[in-house]
């Protein structure tokens, strides 16, 4: 199975009145944003992306060490 990783960046008010709330979603690898309102929209919108074919080579995925849970002597 192939490895994909997507970034999203999700700002999320909540209005008072007759709008309820309001979400902002980017994707960051292509850059794409929407404006819904509604979580259950946010994450069709997001589920939608991150099928969609990766943008970003596997390498550049980052690995358990460079995460940091490399062995004890390390210090972060």
């Amino acid at each position: 199975m192939a490895r994909r990783y997507g970034s999203f960046l999700l700002r999320y008010w909540l209005v008072d009145g007759v709008e309820g709330q309001r979400i902002e979603i980017e994707h960051i690898q292509s850059g794409e944003h929407t404006l819904v309102s509604s979580l259950a929209a946010a994450l069709d919108w997001i589920a939608a992306h991150a099928a969609a074919p990766a943008t970003i080579r596997p390498t550049s995925l980052p690995t358990a060490r460079s995460l940091g849970d490399g062995d004890a002597s390390e210090q972060h």
